[in-house]
């Protein structure tokens, strides 16, 4: 853990490591770029351990994720930009993965990307939709009997 630590500061101290996260890189990737002397490059695990030493630095990590939603939901746009002018169906269907993915991060890392719940709506037969509306609202039996067109149109005329 000295060794990551005497990496952060030589580079600027905390703000080197969150910075980079509030840009939207991947822990993984900065993890990478973190190599320690006699060990080599650090896990993701081991930036974990090194957020969790210290209040401020959880805190500070929790505002750069934050901060991270607002990257990647630009980049969801970003990736359209990059589609050529005449597109294959193969590459919208690559660019709407990404700029879907991208959405998705966006919402679980901030709450201002956040789409509202979903609901599921499942279609039942009319008929059952009919007999629960019955029971909900009132007895079934007037209308156990059938109805005579020609009372209907006895009644019309009066």
């Amino acid at each position: 853990m000295r060794g990551l630590e005497a990496l952060v500061t030589a580079n600027g101290g905390d703000r080197w490591i969150l910075d980079r996260i509030a840009n939207g890189e991947r822990i993984g990737d900065i993890a990478k770029d973190c190599v320690v002397k006699k060990h080599g490059p650090v896990s993701r695990h081991f930036l974990y351990r090194w957020r969790d030493k210290s209040q401020d630095r959880k805190e500070g990590w929790r505002a750069a994720m934050k901060d991270a939603g607002h990257a990647y939901a630009e980049g969801a746009g970003e990736v359209w930009d990059e589609v050529g002018e005449e597109p294959s169906s193969a590459e919208v269907a690559v660019a709407r993965g990404k700029s879907e993915y991208k959405r998705w991060l966006a919402g679980r890392l901030n709450d201002e990307y956040r789409d509202g719940p979903q609901i599921q709506i499942g279609i039942a037969a009319a008929g059952d939709l009919h007999l629960d509306a019955l029971r909900r609202f009132g007895s079934m039996e007037p209308y156990r009997e059938p109805i005579q067109l020609a009372e209907v149109i006895e009644e019309e005329d009066t």
